[in-house]
């Protein structure tokens, strides 16, 4: 079994790594909100609340996702140590 030392870097750079995806999606989201709007009209057919409304809830629950199974065990393990 791997190092308490190993799993705590493992889940810094799971963290970091996660937080830059979802900032970049977010930024991307808010700078192309239109265009994600078109898309989702033209490939699913739903309106444009819908749209909006299911891509806040994915970035939603990506953040909970990550601080969940990246940034508590993360920190549990910086507690530890």
């Amino acid at each position: 079994m791997e190092s308490i030392e190993f799993w705590t870097e493992f889940f810094g750079w799971c963290t970091v790594l996660n937080l830059g995806i979802y900032l970049i999606s977010v930024v991307a989201l808010f700078a192309m909100r239109s265009v994600v709007v078109s898309q989702g009209l033209r490939w699913f057919g739903v309106s444009e609340e819908a749209v909006l409304q299911t891509t806040y809830q994915w970035i939603g629950t990506y953040k909970l996702a990550i601080i969940l199974f990246a940034l508590v065990p993360w920190l549990a393990l910086k507690l530890m140590v």
